[in-house]
């Protein structure tokens, strides 16, 4: 799976006492703090958890706007023996990794495939079919059908650069 950083450029103008980004991805942002605060508050919007700094650029000769350069890292998504599914940088040991992704388009793939919980499950996401497996060989079985199903959409536009596995493996130690 990939775990490359991407970047993007940006640049950020004074405009009556708020500094405003330029347009990336359909999305755009503005603080009256300061440019830096503009361009995190971009870098969020477009990478959340992903987004690992942010850098000004200089440019000679031009004093209209500052220039920004975002670094984001992929995440992981990964799920547990009772199905649950969690995010972050570093997958834990016992946890099977099943997609990377910059975290906004991770998350809104991810939850749009996987089961909701309900009742003390509530706001929780699950692999469909894994906590009702009764055994462990039902749970993995249950895992994989689903992460295959999921990565059908690998390289496609629609999931926006995240990508499923294609073994499911264990993290061990």
């Amino acid at each position: 799976m990939s775990t490359q950083v991407q970047t993007t450029d940006i640049t950020v103008k004074s405009v009556c006492g708020t500094y405003q980004t330029n347009t990336v991805q359909g999305m755009r942002a503005s603080c009256t703090t300061g440019d830096r605060q503009a361009a995190e508050r971009l870098g969020e919007k477009l990478y959340g958890a992903s987004l690992v700094t942010v850098s000004q650029v200089p440019v000679r000769g031009d004093h209209t706007c500052t220039h920004w350069q975002l670094y984001a890292e992929p995440v992981h998504a990964w799920a547990w023996a009772s199905g649950l599914i969690e995010f972050g940088r570093e997958v834990p040991e016992g946890a099977i990794s099943f997609a990377t992704g910059m975290a906004v388009p991770l998350r809104d793939l991810v939850g749009a495939v996987a089961r909701h919980g309900k009742g003390k499950g509530e706001g929780q996401l699950l692999v469909p079919g894994v906590p009702e497996g009764e055994t462990g060989k039902a749970k993995v079985d249950a895992l994989t059908a689903w992460v295959e199903w999921c990565a059908k959409a690998n390289g496609k536009k629609e999931s926006n650069g995240v990508v499923f596995t294609d073994r499911v493996e264990a993290k061990s130690s």
